[in-house]
This record gives C-alpha cells, structure tokens and sequence, in this order.
C-alpha cells in the first residue's frame, strides 16, 4: 500500500465508524480539515486478481458542519468512479469491474472550503475474484 496527499489522520476498521447513524466495522477512513486542495490517495497492488470491488461509502457523522466531499476509484490510474456525498446522507452503495486491474487507487477529497473538520469513509470493500 502506497500512500499520498494530504491528511490528520487515516486508517482501517475504526469501531467508531458511523455513516448517517449505520456503523460499519470494517472500512478505510480518511481525516482532515475541508479545504478545496485536501486529497488524499491509497494504492493497493492487486495483481490483477479481482474481478469486481463492493463498497459501501459517505460522510462520517464526526465529521462537522456543511462538509461534503468526493470519493474516486482509480484501476491502473483510469476514472472507474467517482461519488460525492455530504454529511448525513445515507451510505451509498457502489460496485466496480476491475478485470485485471494492477493497481486500485482509493482518494477522498474535500469539495468544500470551510476549514471543518471532514471524515470519509468507505464501508464494508470487498474484492470479489
């Protein structure tokens, strides 16, 4: 795992994660205040094992007023996806193709300018061979 951009604090499986008052045990969260410039990227190596990756995603409920940001998924440095969401909206679902994928890159980004802090998450991934 490489990792890039800007944050406080990330990690994986924080008990604490909380989407709209659902909480998820297993995810890949991100920290930092909510200025426009703020991303930040994780990058797995797969190998081109998977066939598909499940997620759910959103806005942590720590996260303060007005935040909303970007969530992307990268295969071998090409857009699969990309969704916003902002504090309490209900987590999303998502599911991508990455066939013979390499490299998966995660990246949250902050879509707002009002110096909050901003905690994003996805929930419950799951790669599918």
């Amino acid at each position: 795992m490489i990792r890039e951009g800007s944050y406080y604090e990330f990690g994986f499986n924080s008990t604490d994660a909380v989407v709209n008052g659902k909480k998820f045990y297993k995810n890949i969260w991100w920290y930092d205040r909510a200025y426009k410039d703020r991303k930040f990227r994780l990058i797995y190596k797969l190998h081109g094992k998977y066939a598909k990756f499940q997620f759910k995603y959103g806005v942590l409920d720590s996260s303060g007023k007005g935040v909303r940001g970007a969530v992307r998924i990268y295969g071998d440095n090409e857009l699969l996806g990309e969704y916003t969401c902002e504090l309490y909206d209900d987590p999303k679902s998502a599911t991508l193709n990455i066939s013979g994928v390499n490299y998966l890159t995660v990246e949250f980004e902050s879509l707002v300018d009002n110096g909050e802090k901003i905690y994003m998450s996805i929930c419950d991934p799951l790669l599918i061979p």
